[in-house]
């Protein structure tokens, strides 16, 4: 039976995402869940009165282009059963098909998503950085202090580089204030009231645990990572794959994965939208002139 969640379904299913989690994983789990996420609904499987998979979903308007379009965003799949997972998945979509143009699904599970009929969409990078590999430029200029109205133009400053963006409201950038094992922070350079980068991290016992970079120039990323690095002698740094990071620090390990997967619901509106013939997500991924990048957190 498929059911959305109430306050005890949600509970379940934060106790069955903690469950097959890691260690580490688990300590975030909590921002993720009652921060990042706490407008999804929760739409669970269930199998004799407990969950046995459960997705996250959202909608939420995304910029194809110069096109803004409503989208169903699943950010979090899980699972004990994954034949139940993908009846799941089967439903919603099918729903989804009613609402949205599209739904974007985040998985690392590429056969499931694949028996969607799901096509890669986002592609990210994980640049693991050392200390010795930055160069330590002064962060004097590096505040805690960053207004959200600077905060959000300099993200929509920054995100105009890509397509497939999220649409924010200066709501979203709002930081938890409830305490977390990991606390999420921002730090950035405030110059002549403009927020110049930015970036979001956790410090955790393995190092500062980058979630969102946003900068101007080289010289600002540069002097972000320098005061990361005084936090930590290892950073971890999320990013798109389209940023070619590898030239900045060649003895950086990068590795890279498909975060997100389309499944386009309405390929004949994409068609028109775009004055193209458009059959499937990768039609539409070659329309667009700009790499694609979604930031989820």
């Amino acid at each position: 039976m498929i059911i959305f969640g109430d306050h005890q379904i949600r509970k379940q299913a934060l106790a069955l995402w903690k469950q097959q989690a890691t260690s580490f994983e688990v300590a975030t789990l909590d921002l993720r869940f009652h921060h990042d996420w706490l407008e999804s609904d929760v739409v669970a499987f269930m199998k004799e009165s407990s969950i046995s998979a459960f997705i996250m979903e959202q909608k939420r308007t995304v910029k194809l282009g110069s096109h803004h379009v409503n989208v169903m965003l699943v950010p979090w799949c899980v699972q004990d059963d994954v034949q139940d997972l993908t009846a799941l998945l089967k439903e919603r979509l099918s729903m989804h098909a009613h609402q949205v143009i599209a739904s974007i699904i985040i998985s690392d599970d590429e056969v499931l998503m694949r028996s969607l009929k799901a096509k890669p969409w986002i592609v990210t990078q994980s640049v693991n950085l050392s200390k010795s590999m930055i160069e330590p430029l002064s962060f004097s200029m590096v505040t805690f202090e960053l207004p959200l109205e600077l905060v959000a133009q300099a993200y929509h400053k920054f995100m105009n580089r890509f397509d497939s963006t999220l649409i924010r409201n200066i709501e979203d950038f709002n930081l938890p204030t409830h305490s977390h094992t990991f606390k999420r922070k921002r730090a950035g350079i405030l110059h002549e009231g403009r927020v110049l980068g930015y970036m979001d991290y956790e410090l955790t016992p393995y190092g500062v645990d980058i979630r969102e970079m946003v900068y101007e120039d080289i010289d600002t990323l540069i002097r972000c990572l320098s005061f990361a690095s005084s936090l930590h002698h290892h950073i971890l740094l999320h990013t798109s794959s389209a940023e070619r990071l590898e030239k900045l620090f060649p003895q950086a390990n990068i590795s890279k994965k498909v975060e997100s997967w389309m499944v386009l619901h309405h390929p004949s509106l994409c068609s028109e939208l775009f004055k193209q013939s458009i059959s499937e997500s990768d039609d539409l991924a070659r329309v667009l002139q700009k790499p694609l990048m979604m930031h989820t957190r």
